[in-house]
């Protein structure tokens, strides 16, 4: 069994097992995708919302995906997410990951988006090529933190079908803030990033282990 240092765990670069009752008998693990602050762990603690799409990602779901995505995450991409003037979401924003269910609108080429948690669903008229579209909210402040979907397209979701696909907006805030009063999304989220991460770390051992055999 083992004890993880979580301070180690998002920032560290290393562990270092002992091995025996002699504080002496001690092997050294490298974790690599620990290094930079957590950064490749996703739980990066320097995460700027402005820059580049950090804190920005897209699962296509049920979607079939091509060589470009539906969903751009650049920061000139399709997720605009309302700042605090600094590096975060705006203070009346909480992120998080928002799983959407995509259903077809009888007649026309509409789609319907029901954004998990949010009441109400949006309708949009995507057409049938990628010069039709609009945009649905994720979460609603005094500005809303929305996505286009000008990549979906009518006929991609048939009658009485129901697809999904999810988008996740995070920013540096610390876990305890956003758990704290904060939505059953926001918790979710912190869930699946710890959980990628300890899948890191344990997917380092098995490599150390084999090397070992």
């Amino acid at each position: 069994d083992a004890t993880f240092n979580g301070d180690q765990l998002l920032g560290g670069d290393s562990f270092v097992f002992q091995t025996g009752a002699d504080s002496t008998s001690t092997f050294e693990v490298e974790t690599p995708d620990a290094a930079t602050s957590g950064d490749a762990l996703d739980l990066s603690g320097d995460i700027d919302i402005t820059s580049s799409g950090e804190g920005f990602s897209y699962d296509s779901g049920d979607f079939s995906e091509n060589s470009t995505p539906r969903i751009d995450t650049s920061s000139s991409g399709d997720i605009t997410a309302p700042d605090d003037g600094g590096t975060n979401l705006a203070d009346d924003l909480s992120g998080g990951k928002f799983n959407v269910k995509v259903t077809d609108v009888e007649g026309g080429t509409e789609l319907e988006f029901d954004v998990e948690g949010k009441e109400g669903t949006q309708t949009v008229d995507v057409g049938t090529d990628t010069s039709t579209g609009g945009t649905i909210a994720l979460e609603s402040g005094s500005s809303d933190l929305t996505v286009n979907v000008s990549g979906f397209k009518d006929g991609e979701v048939g009658a009485n079908q129901t697809k999904d696909f999810s988008v996740t907006v995070k920013d540096q805030k610390d876990i305890g803030e956003r758990l704290d009063g904060g939505s059953a999304n926001n918790a979710q989220a912190i869930i699946d990033d710890v959980d990628t991460a300890i899948g890191n770390v344990t997917s380092e051992l098995s490599n150390l282990g084999a090397s070992q055999n």
